[in-house]
Protein backbone atom coordinates (compact mmCIF):
# COMPACT_ATOMS: atom_id res chain seq x y z
CA UNK A 1 0.00 0.00 0.00
CA UNK A 2 1.04 3.54 -0.57
CA UNK A 3 3.05 5.03 2.27
CA UNK A 4 2.51 8.51 3.54
CA UNK A 5 5.67 10.42 4.52
CA UNK A 6 3.92 12.48 7.16
CA UNK A 7 2.40 9.37 8.69
CA UNK A 8 5.86 7.70 8.74
CA UNK A 9 7.29 10.62 10.68
CA UNK A 10 4.43 10.50 13.13
CA UNK A 11 4.85 6.76 13.48
CA UNK A 12 8.34 7.23 14.92
CA UNK A 13 6.98 9.34 17.74
CA UNK A 14 3.88 7.30 18.43
CA UNK A 15 4.68 4.41 20.78
CA UNK A 16 1.61 2.33 21.33
CA UNK A 17 1.02 1.09 24.84
CA UNK A 18 -2.40 -0.31 25.56
CA UNK A 19 -2.08 -1.73 29.06
CA UNK A 20 -5.06 -1.45 31.35
CA UNK A 21 -5.54 -1.75 35.09
CA UNK A 22 -8.31 -1.13 37.57
CA UNK A 23 -6.36 1.77 39.03
CA UNK A 24 -7.01 3.93 35.98
CA UNK A 25 -10.65 3.40 35.23
CA UNK A 26 -13.20 5.82 33.89
CA UNK A 27 -15.77 7.31 36.22
CA UNK A 28 -19.10 7.38 34.39
CA UNK A 29 -20.98 9.29 37.06
CA UNK A 30 -18.59 11.99 38.25
CA UNK A 31 -16.58 12.82 35.12
CA UNK A 32 -15.39 16.42 35.06
CA UNK A 33 -14.53 18.70 32.15
CA UNK A 34 -10.86 18.20 31.32
CA UNK A 35 -8.35 19.48 28.78
CA UNK A 36 -5.71 16.75 28.56
CA UNK A 37 -3.65 16.43 25.40
CA UNK A 38 -1.80 13.66 23.63
CA UNK A 39 -1.11 12.43 20.09
CA UNK A 40 -4.71 11.26 19.83
CA UNK A 41 -6.97 13.64 21.76
CA UNK A 42 -10.63 12.86 22.35
CA UNK A 43 -13.50 15.01 23.63
CA UNK A 44 -16.73 13.18 24.48
CA UNK A 45 -19.85 13.75 26.61
CA UNK A 46 -19.90 13.06 30.30
CA UNK A 47 -21.27 9.55 30.82
CA UNK A 48 -20.23 8.19 27.43
CA UNK A 49 -18.62 4.80 28.03
CA UNK A 50 -15.69 3.44 26.02
CA UNK A 51 -13.27 0.59 26.70
CA UNK A 52 -11.20 1.10 29.85
CA UNK A 53 -8.02 0.17 27.94
CA UNK A 54 -7.86 3.59 26.28
CA UNK A 55 -7.43 5.39 29.60
CA UNK A 56 -4.02 3.82 30.24
CA UNK A 57 -2.54 4.47 26.82
CA UNK A 58 -0.19 7.45 27.12
CA UNK A 59 -0.74 8.37 23.46
CA UNK A 60 -4.49 8.80 23.98
CA UNK A 61 -6.02 11.62 26.02
CA UNK A 62 -9.71 11.29 26.92
CA UNK A 63 -11.53 14.50 27.87
CA UNK A 64 -15.09 15.05 29.03
CA UNK A 65 -17.16 17.87 27.61
CA UNK A 66 -18.94 20.21 30.03
CA UNK A 67 -22.66 19.50 30.39
CA UNK A 68 -24.61 22.19 28.57
CA UNK A 69 -28.24 22.94 27.78
CA UNK A 70 -28.76 23.57 24.10
CA UNK A 71 -25.89 24.36 21.76
CA UNK A 72 -22.31 24.91 22.86
CA UNK A 73 -21.44 28.58 23.28
CA UNK A 74 -18.42 30.33 21.83
CA UNK A 75 -16.53 30.23 25.13
CA UNK A 76 -16.61 26.42 25.18
CA UNK A 77 -15.62 26.27 21.52
CA UNK A 78 -12.67 28.60 22.12
CA UNK A 79 -11.55 26.73 25.24
CA UNK A 80 -11.22 23.45 23.36
CA UNK A 81 -9.73 24.96 20.21
CA UNK A 82 -7.16 27.03 22.13
CA UNK A 83 -5.99 23.99 24.08
CA UNK A 84 -5.01 22.05 20.95
CA UNK A 85 -1.34 22.44 20.03
CA UNK A 86 1.17 20.88 17.63
CA UNK A 87 1.57 17.80 19.86
CA UNK A 88 -1.97 16.73 18.96
CA UNK A 89 -1.99 14.75 15.71
CA UNK A 90 -5.58 13.49 15.72
CA UNK A 91 -8.56 15.34 17.21
CA UNK A 92 -11.74 13.31 17.81
CA UNK A 93 -14.94 14.96 19.04
CA UNK A 94 -18.18 13.23 20.00
CA UNK A 95 -21.05 15.39 21.20
CA UNK A 96 -24.75 15.22 22.04
CA UNK A 97 -25.08 18.99 21.58
CA UNK A 98 -24.58 21.05 18.46
CA UNK A 99 -21.92 23.70 17.95
CA UNK A 100 -18.56 21.96 18.20
CA UNK A 101 -17.99 21.73 14.45
CA UNK A 102 -16.53 25.21 14.85
CA UNK A 103 -13.70 23.70 16.91
CA UNK A 104 -12.44 21.89 13.82
CA UNK A 105 -12.56 25.10 11.80
CA UNK A 106 -10.49 27.02 14.36
CA UNK A 107 -7.98 24.21 14.90
CA UNK A 108 -7.42 23.66 11.18
CA UNK A 109 -6.54 27.31 10.71
CA UNK A 110 -3.60 27.08 13.10
CA UNK A 111 -2.71 23.40 12.54
CA UNK A 112 -3.52 22.44 8.92
CA UNK A 113 -1.92 19.00 9.28
CA UNK A 114 -4.04 17.78 12.17
CA UNK A 115 -6.52 14.98 11.40
CA UNK A 116 -10.07 15.92 12.42
CA UNK A 117 -12.74 13.31 13.18
CA UNK A 118 -16.39 13.88 14.08
CA UNK A 119 -17.51 10.74 15.95
CA UNK A 120 -21.29 10.73 16.25
CA UNK A 121 -21.64 14.47 16.71
CA UNK A 122 -25.14 15.84 17.04
CA UNK A 123 -24.90 17.50 13.63
CA UNK A 124 -24.50 14.09 11.97
CA UNK A 125 -27.84 12.99 13.43
CA UNK A 126 -29.77 15.95 12.10
CA UNK A 127 -32.08 15.48 9.12
CA UNK A 128 -29.95 17.94 7.24
CA UNK A 129 -26.29 17.08 7.83
CA UNK A 130 -25.13 18.91 4.74
CA UNK A 131 -22.97 21.39 6.66
CA UNK A 132 -21.00 18.58 8.27
CA UNK A 133 -20.63 16.62 5.04
CA UNK A 134 -19.40 19.63 3.11
CA UNK A 135 -17.09 21.05 5.78
CA UNK A 136 -13.55 20.99 4.37
CA UNK A 137 -12.14 21.06 7.90
CA UNK A 138 -13.64 17.66 8.79
CA UNK A 139 -11.80 14.75 7.24
CA UNK A 140 -13.75 11.90 8.84
CA UNK A 141 -17.29 11.78 10.20
CA UNK A 142 -19.10 8.68 11.48
CA UNK A 143 -22.38 8.13 13.26
CA UNK A 144 -24.28 5.03 14.36
CA UNK A 145 -27.18 4.17 12.05
CA UNK A 146 -30.19 3.67 14.34
CA UNK A 147 -32.85 3.71 11.63
CA UNK A 148 -35.03 0.71 10.78
CA UNK A 149 -32.86 -2.07 12.22
CA UNK A 150 -35.55 -4.62 13.16
CA UNK A 151 -35.06 -6.64 9.95
CA UNK A 152 -31.40 -7.15 10.79
CA UNK A 153 -32.27 -8.04 14.38
CA UNK A 154 -34.84 -10.55 13.14
CA UNK A 155 -32.09 -12.06 10.97
CA UNK A 156 -29.81 -12.32 14.00
CA UNK A 157 -32.66 -13.91 15.97
CA UNK A 158 -32.87 -16.67 13.40
CA UNK A 159 -29.13 -17.26 13.72
CA UNK A 160 -29.57 -17.51 17.50
CA UNK A 161 -32.14 -20.28 17.07
CA UNK A 162 -35.42 -18.39 17.39
CA UNK A 163 -38.51 -19.67 15.61
CA UNK A 164 -40.61 -16.65 16.64
CA UNK A 165 -39.78 -12.96 16.61
CA UNK A 166 -41.73 -10.59 18.88
CA UNK A 167 -41.48 -6.87 18.21
CA UNK A 168 -42.61 -4.74 21.18
CA UNK A 169 -43.05 -1.04 20.52
CA UNK A 170 -44.63 2.13 21.83
CA UNK A 171 -47.70 2.71 19.69
CA UNK A 172 -47.90 6.33 20.89
CA UNK A 173 -44.45 7.11 19.48
CA UNK A 174 -44.10 9.83 16.86
CA UNK A 175 -41.23 8.04 15.15
CA UNK A 176 -41.97 8.18 11.39
CA UNK A 177 -39.68 5.17 10.77
CA UNK A 178 -41.56 2.83 13.09
CA UNK A 179 -44.13 1.57 10.56
CA UNK A 180 -41.43 0.82 8.00
CA UNK A 181 -39.32 -0.90 10.66
CA UNK A 182 -42.25 -3.16 11.56
CA UNK A 183 -43.04 -3.87 7.92
CA UNK A 184 -39.47 -4.85 7.05
CA UNK A 185 -39.18 -7.17 10.06
CA UNK A 186 -42.52 -8.79 9.26
CA UNK A 187 -41.52 -9.27 5.63
CA UNK A 188 -38.26 -10.99 6.60
CA UNK A 189 -40.03 -13.30 9.05
CA UNK A 190 -42.66 -14.27 6.46
CA UNK A 191 -39.96 -15.04 3.90
CA UNK A 192 -37.94 -17.06 6.44
CA UNK A 193 -40.84 -19.04 7.93
CA UNK A 194 -40.43 -17.35 11.30
CA UNK A 195 -43.55 -16.48 13.25
CA UNK A 196 -43.89 -12.71 13.67
CA UNK A 197 -45.65 -11.29 16.72
CA UNK A 198 -46.42 -7.58 16.85
CA UNK A 199 -46.89 -6.20 20.38
CA UNK A 200 -48.04 -2.56 20.53
CA UNK A 201 -48.01 -0.90 23.95
CA UNK A 202 -49.37 2.48 24.98
CA UNK A 203 -47.12 4.93 26.77
CA UNK A 204 -49.13 4.25 29.93
CA UNK A 205 -48.49 0.52 29.57
CA UNK A 206 -44.78 1.23 29.14
CA UNK A 207 -44.69 3.21 32.37
CA UNK A 208 -46.94 0.84 34.36
CA UNK A 209 -44.77 -2.27 34.39
CA UNK A 210 -47.18 -4.23 32.22
CA UNK A 211 -44.21 -5.52 30.25
CA UNK A 212 -43.80 -8.40 32.73
CA UNK A 213 -47.28 -9.66 31.89
CA UNK A 214 -46.47 -9.31 28.18
CA UNK A 215 -43.23 -11.34 28.30
CA UNK A 216 -44.84 -14.04 30.45
CA UNK A 217 -47.70 -14.39 27.96
CA UNK A 218 -45.31 -14.48 24.99
CA UNK A 219 -43.39 -17.42 26.46
CA UNK A 220 -46.54 -19.30 27.49
CA UNK A 221 -47.98 -19.01 23.97
CA UNK A 222 -44.77 -19.49 21.95
CA UNK A 223 -42.23 -21.31 24.12
CA UNK A 224 -38.67 -20.28 25.01
CA UNK A 225 -37.39 -20.21 21.43
CA UNK A 226 -38.97 -16.80 20.95
CA UNK A 227 -36.78 -13.72 20.39
CA UNK A 228 -38.12 -10.64 22.14
CA UNK A 229 -37.02 -7.25 20.78
CA UNK A 230 -38.16 -3.77 21.71
CA UNK A 231 -37.59 -0.39 20.09
CA UNK A 232 -38.60 1.29 23.37
CA UNK A 233 -35.47 2.00 25.44
CA UNK A 234 -37.49 2.28 28.67
CA UNK A 235 -38.38 -1.42 28.40
CA UNK A 236 -34.92 -2.84 27.73
CA UNK A 237 -33.96 -3.48 31.36
CA UNK A 238 -37.19 -5.32 32.16
CA UNK A 239 -36.96 -7.42 29.00
CA UNK A 240 -33.45 -8.59 29.90
CA UNK A 241 -34.47 -9.27 33.50
CA UNK A 242 -37.47 -11.34 32.40
CA UNK A 243 -35.32 -13.20 29.88
CA UNK A 244 -33.02 -14.42 32.65
CA UNK A 245 -36.11 -15.67 34.51
CA UNK A 246 -38.15 -17.07 31.61
CA UNK A 247 -35.34 -18.19 29.29
CA UNK A 248 -36.33 -16.50 26.00
CA UNK A 249 -33.87 -14.99 23.49
CA UNK A 250 -32.94 -11.30 23.48
CA UNK A 251 -31.37 -10.60 20.06
CA UNK A 252 -30.51 -6.99 20.90
CA UNK A 253 -30.81 -5.45 24.37
CA UNK A 254 -31.00 -2.09 22.58
CA UNK A 255 -30.47 0.24 25.54
CA UNK A 256 -28.25 3.31 25.44
CA UNK A 257 -25.57 1.28 27.21
CA UNK A 258 -26.20 -2.44 27.56
CA UNK A 259 -23.34 -3.08 29.99
CA UNK A 260 -25.14 -1.09 32.70
CA UNK A 261 -28.13 -3.43 32.48
CA UNK A 262 -26.01 -6.57 32.14
CA UNK A 263 -23.84 -5.58 35.12
CA UNK A 264 -26.88 -4.89 37.28
CA UNK A 265 -28.72 -8.10 36.43
CA UNK A 266 -25.64 -10.34 36.55
CA UNK A 267 -23.93 -8.78 39.58
CA UNK A 268 -20.95 -7.48 37.58
CA UNK A 269 -20.90 -3.77 38.50
CA UNK A 270 -17.34 -3.90 39.84
CA UNK A 271 -16.08 -5.77 36.78
CA UNK A 272 -17.72 -3.32 34.39
CA UNK A 273 -15.79 -0.41 35.90
CA UNK A 274 -12.42 -2.15 36.15
CA UNK A 275 -12.05 -4.62 33.29
CA UNK A 276 -11.20 -4.12 29.65
CA UNK A 277 -14.26 -4.48 27.45
CA UNK A 278 -13.14 -7.85 26.09
CA UNK A 279 -12.60 -9.23 29.60
CA UNK A 280 -15.94 -7.89 30.76
CA UNK A 281 -17.73 -9.49 27.81
CA UNK A 282 -16.05 -12.82 28.59
CA UNK A 283 -17.24 -12.49 32.19
CA UNK A 284 -20.79 -11.83 30.96
CA UNK A 285 -20.66 -14.93 28.74
CA UNK A 286 -19.38 -17.01 31.63
CA UNK A 287 -22.17 -15.95 33.98
CA UNK A 288 -24.82 -16.46 31.29
CA UNK A 289 -23.42 -19.92 30.59
CA UNK A 290 -23.95 -20.85 34.24
CA UNK A 291 -27.56 -19.70 33.88
CA UNK A 292 -27.98 -21.84 30.75
CA UNK A 293 -28.35 -18.63 28.70
CA UNK A 294 -25.13 -18.72 26.69
CA UNK A 295 -25.77 -17.61 23.10
CA UNK A 296 -29.24 -16.30 23.95
CA UNK A 297 -28.44 -12.65 24.74
CA UNK A 298 -26.95 -10.09 22.34
CA UNK A 299 -25.91 -6.53 23.07
CA UNK A 300 -23.13 -3.95 23.23
CA UNK A 301 -21.13 -3.27 26.37
CA UNK A 302 -20.01 0.16 25.19
CA UNK A 303 -22.43 3.05 25.05
CA UNK A 304 -23.76 3.19 21.50
CA UNK A 305 -22.43 6.68 20.87
CA UNK A 306 -19.01 5.50 22.05
CA UNK A 307 -18.65 2.91 19.28
CA UNK A 308 -17.65 5.44 16.61
CA UNK A 309 -15.15 6.99 19.05
CA UNK A 310 -13.53 3.59 19.54
CA UNK A 311 -13.46 2.89 15.80
CA UNK A 312 -11.85 6.29 15.19
CA UNK A 313 -9.19 5.65 17.85
CA UNK A 314 -8.38 2.15 16.64
CA UNK A 315 -8.10 3.28 13.04
CA UNK A 316 -5.77 6.15 14.02
CA UNK A 317 -3.56 3.74 15.98
CA UNK A 318 -3.51 1.39 13.01
CA UNK A 319 -2.68 4.18 10.59
CA UNK A 320 0.42 5.26 12.51
CA UNK A 321 1.49 1.71 13.38
CA UNK A 322 1.47 0.72 9.71
CA UNK A 323 2.53 4.13 8.35
CA UNK A 324 -0.44 4.24 6.01
CA UNK A 325 -2.07 7.31 4.52
CA UNK A 326 -5.30 8.71 5.91
CA UNK A 327 -7.24 7.71 2.78
CA UNK A 328 -6.03 4.11 3.04
CA UNK A 329 -7.28 3.66 6.59
CA UNK A 330 -10.51 5.59 6.76
CA UNK A 331 -12.27 3.59 4.06
CA UNK A 332 -15.03 1.01 4.31
CA UNK A 333 -12.86 -2.12 4.27
CA UNK A 334 -10.48 -0.76 6.90
CA UNK A 335 -13.32 0.35 9.18
CA UNK A 336 -14.83 -3.15 8.96
CA UNK A 337 -11.47 -4.74 9.79
CA UNK A 338 -10.69 -2.47 12.75
CA UNK A 339 -14.14 -2.99 14.25
CA UNK A 340 -13.96 -6.76 13.80
CA UNK A 341 -10.35 -7.33 14.84
CA UNK A 342 -10.03 -4.79 17.65
CA UNK A 343 -13.60 -4.42 18.93
CA UNK A 344 -15.11 -7.80 18.09
CA UNK A 345 -17.92 -6.12 16.15
CA UNK A 346 -19.52 -6.69 12.78
CA UNK A 347 -20.20 -3.30 11.21
CA UNK A 348 -21.27 -2.07 7.81
CA UNK A 349 -20.46 1.51 6.77
CA UNK A 350 -23.36 3.11 4.90
CA UNK A 351 -22.85 5.78 2.25
CA UNK A 352 -24.64 8.93 3.41
CA UNK A 353 -24.32 11.27 0.43
CA UNK A 354 -21.56 13.22 -1.25
CA UNK A 355 -19.08 14.76 1.16
CA UNK A 356 -15.68 16.41 1.31
CA UNK A 357 -14.15 13.72 3.51
CA UNK A 358 -14.97 10.17 4.57
CA UNK A 359 -18.53 10.39 5.94
CA UNK A 360 -20.45 7.24 6.86
CA UNK A 361 -23.36 5.99 8.92
CA UNK A 362 -22.29 2.79 10.68
CA UNK A 363 -24.69 -0.10 11.04
CA UNK A 364 -23.50 -2.50 13.72
CA UNK A 365 -24.62 -5.92 14.80
CA UNK A 366 -24.61 -6.62 18.56
CA UNK A 367 -22.32 -9.22 20.11
CA UNK A 368 -23.84 -12.56 21.04
CA UNK A 369 -22.88 -13.51 24.61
Amino acid sequence: MKKCVSSLILCSILALTSACSSGNKQDQTNAKYTNKKSKITVYMPKGQYIDNKYFNNKDIAINYLPPVKGDFEQKEIDKIANSIDKNVKVLIISSKNKGLISVFDKVKKKLPGIITIAADMQESREDDSRNLRKDTNIEVAMNIDENRKARNIATLSSQMGANTFAYIYNKDSNDPEQYLDLSEAREYCNQSSIKFVEVPMSINDVKSGKIHEVTDKLVKENGKEIAVYTSEVKLTGDILKDSLKLGYIVPNINSDQDSLILAKELGLEKEMHSLKRKDFDEKVSSVLDKKNMKGRIAGLSESRQGITTEIAIETALYMYDKSFALEECYEDSSIRDRANQELGLLVEPQYSGSAYGYVRSIYLSPRIY
